[in-house]
């Protein structure tokens, strides 16, 4: 972002306000002449404060700098965003709003000294950027039906991206944030690559948010948010940018376009026609009575009333078994044909030998790409993956193995598994398992997040590091999660409930879990 474009943007801005207040001093009359509210028609102590009275927080190249991080990067991604899908734009417009806030703090920063964050009252004043962060997250879990949850997800992951400000390393850090959200947008590129390009140019605009932040940070904050050692308090100035922003620019989000209303002229569309009758057609029917069956055989045959029953053999009472408790014994009744022939019992079928003889898949531990895939393995407990940051890995179809990863990856999925261990130190996303049967799963660091979905006997082991994991289980059963028990140095297993109890009150279900006592 170059210094030549932002001092461009700040200097027109502050040449119009002071234009503006110019006019007002020397025409009084010229207030009432502009009715259309803009820059040059407010007030002295309204917005035109905010823009020139404070030239030492407003010409700070940091403060313009960051608003033009939001003009090259964020409101495109919004834009995009809403053509793409109503729901990614909501969720974008709530991306945006909490770097708004971020705009006033570094603003407010420049003016305020330092303040102490372990104290509740100072992390008051960032309750709203968590009340958007946590809009982000919620939005994300009401729409995990959505075909562009991954969408909403990639976004949610990179909210943590927020925080930056609170970190002594922020431009490594913003990178660890990316990476983690590379785990979503490659399922975007994945489900959408081939249908829609916009969604792989949404996936570009998201990504490099990142970059314009990291370029951002690397040039004014390289060791964290940039203070003002003789400033005041960060309260007072934060409230006082909040009384000088006028209200009709204080949500500026923009919102999805409404859907597309029919026009009032014309008559609505027809409704299609009905599906063509089975009893009708010509060709149907000339080809059913020229074979002598189809619908109009069987209704040929149920016409017939009375005669429907000459066609019957009728059975001689020694051929009756209730009658005759000798062909009880024997469990079967011979057969006679009108000559008094034996029927011949049916062949049974023989089993396709091609069934039974395919071959089995060859096994595959290769590196594609930045994607780790371990497929068909079978008896293998030997297996060990040296990962990277932007690395993850994909086990499927493999029975009787045990995989090992060393180093802090992206993310590991499991897929069509039977009796699979695996060891894994540190992740930047999380653990996906689906359709997998007797696993075994070892955190040795930490892990944000492991996903079950459909599985059946399962072995969690958490490290004293990985408590806080969040664990979702969908459709599991006899799943275990063991924890550190510090008194007897072992591990303590706690089952995860399988039977909930659904209530239901005013319209609103509320579920518990059943606890069997005894």
């Amino acid at each position: 972002m170059s210094h030549g474009f932002t001092n461009i943007i700040s200097l027109e801005k502050a040449t119009f306000a002071l234009e503006s207040i110019v006019r007002k001093h020397d025409d009084p009359s010229s207030a009432t002449i502009d009715k259309k509210p803009s820059l040059s028609s407010r007030a002295l102590s309204d917005v035109d404060i905010v823009q020139v009275g404070d030239l030492e927080a407003t010409n700070s190249p940091s403060i313009k700098a960051f608003n033009d991080f939001l003009e090259l990067y964020i409101d495109p991604f919004v834009s995009l965003s809403v053509e793409t899908n109503p729901l990614v734009g909501e969720q974008a417009s709530n991306f945006a709003k909490a770097f708004q806030f971020q705009a006033k703090l570094i603003t407010a920063a420049s003016k305020s000294s330092k303040p102490d964050f372990s104290l509740p009252q100072n992390v008051a004043l960032l309750k709203p950027l968590q009340d958007d962060v946590q809009l982000i997250n919620q939005f994300k879990d009401d729409n995990r039906q959505s075909e562009v949850f991954s969408h909403l997800n990639a976004i949610a992951e990179g909210s943590g991206v927020l925080s930056w400000f609170l970190t002594e390393t922020p431009v490594s850090f913003i990178q660890d944030i990316k990476d983690s959200s590379t785990f979503w947008t490659n399922k975007v590129l994945k489900q959408f690559k081939d249908l829609n390009q916009s969604h792989v140019e949404w996936v570009k605009q998201f990504l490099g948010i990142f970059d314009g932040l990291k370029l951002y940070v690397k040039q004014h904050h390289t060791q964290g948010l940039t203070w003002n050692n003789k400033g005041g308090e960060l309260s007072n100035n934060l409230q006082q940018i909040d009384s000088q922003i006028p209200n009709s620019e204080k949500s500026p989000a923009p919102v999805a376009p409404p859907a597309p209303v029919p026009s009032a002229g014309g008559p609505p569309p027809p409704p299609p026609p009905p599906p063509a009758d089975v009893f009708s057609s010509e060709s149907t029917t000339t080809q059913q009575q020229s074979s002598g069956g189809g619908l109009d055989a069987v209704f040929g045959q149920l016409n017939q009333g009375e005669n429907i029953t000459k066609g019957l053999k009728k059975v001689d009472k020694s051929q009756m078994t209730h009658k005759n408790p000798e062909l009880r014994k024997t469990n079967s009744i011979s057969s006679t044909t009108s000559s008094g022939s034996k029927k011949s019992p049916p062949i049974k079928p023989k089993k396709p030998q091609n069934l039974s003889l395919k071959p089995k898949p060859a096994p595959i531990v290769e590196l594609q790409d930045s994607k780790w895939i371990i497929k068909n393995v079978e008896g293998d407990h030997g297996i060990v993956i040296n990962g990277e940051l932007d690395q993850s890995v994909f086990i499927a179809d493999s029975k009787d193995s045990t995989i090992q990863i060393k180093g802090k990856i992206n993310a590991v999925s499991i897929s069509s598994t039977t009796k699979v261990g695996l060891v894994v130190e540190s992740l930047i996303s999380g653990i996906d398992i689906i359709h997998s049967k007797k696993f075994g799963i070892q955190i040795l660091d930490k892990v944000p997040q492991i996903s079950i979905d459909k599985c059946d006997e399962g072995q969690i082991y958490l490290s004293k590091n990985s408590l806080e994991t969040e664990v979702y289980t969908s459709s599991t059963t006899a799943l275990n999660i063991n924890v550190p028990d510090d008194e007897n140095d072992d591990f303590k297993e706690i089952s995860v409930p399988e039977q909930f109890k659904h209530t239901f009150n005013n319209g609103k279900i509320s579920s518990s879990i059943v606890e069997h006592a005894g």
